[in-house]
């Protein structure tokens, strides 16, 4: 089972209802409904997280929505993947939509923006992910202290205990309005801060791009981006 936690505050009920029943298609998961805090995502994941046993968790926005039954399409091929090396979570494609969700992008073109942060690594796990539980715990206290990008510091420690697999599928609606909290002037701050801090994380460990490797399902790999050449590896 997979625990799966929605921050809300402030939130358009229509999307909300529109979240719950996307979620509700999916058998193995427990789904939590966490108060929110103004400005300050790392406490409501903080919260968020805690929530129920299972050996996995995960996390969606109020104002976004799951494509049917991917959660547990990601679980299955998570648990049945073939591989000797340790895996830490999976995560699959997003499409960015408008406020009517009519199609507006691929998150897979909003990559190249922390290439300038000089973060060296392949992609950066999207929102629909799935996370072992025993390793999310081991920085609840970290991203309890980050107002803004709690996600991405989170999405990037964990790598220290193992690989993201992905799942080469849209499984993820991120919603683009007026409101998006990633798009205040604080927020937007948090980006250099928050790379740096993970760049200094990982160098201090002495930890190689290497280590991060990318693992895909060949018999569904699709791109879903004009911006990145299909015959090249991401």
């Amino acid at each position: 089972m997979i625990d799966v936690h929605i921050i809300k505050y402030n939130v358009n009920q229509k999307y909300f209802e529109q979240c719950l029943k996307s979620l509700e298609t999916n058998k193995n998961i427990n789904i939590y409904i966490v108060d929110g805090y103004e400005k300050h995502i790392g406490k409501g994941r903080y919260d968020g997280y805690k929530k129920g046993t299972s050996k996995y968790v995960s996390k969606i926005d109020p104002d976004d929505y799951v494509v049917p039954g991917i959660y547990d399409k990601m679980l299955e091929f998570m648990e049945n993947y073939d591989t000797t090396e340790n895996i830490c979570g999976i995560y699959a494609w997003e499409e960015v939509v408008n406020e009517d969700g009519t199609h507006k992008g691929y998150s897979s073109n909003y990559r190249k923006k922390w290439k300038r942060f000089d973060i060296k690594f392949e992609t950066i796990p999207n929102n629909c992910i799935i996370m072992k539980r025993e390793y999310v715990e081991k920085y609840l206290d970290e991203i309890k202290n980050w107002k803004y990008r709690a996600d991405f510091i989170l999405e990037q420690l964990i790598i220290l205990n193992g690989i993201w697999l992905t799942y080469p599928e849209i499984g993820y609606y991120w919603r683009h309005h007026s409101n998006n909290i990633h798009n205040s002037p604080e927020a937007i701050s948090y980006n250099l801060h928050a790379a740096d801090f993970i760049k200094h994380v990982f160098l201090a460990r002495n930890f190689e791009n290497g280590k991060r490797h990318w693992l895909s399902y060949p018999k569904s790999y699709k791109w879903y981006t004009e911006n990145i050449d299909p015959s090249a590896k991401p």
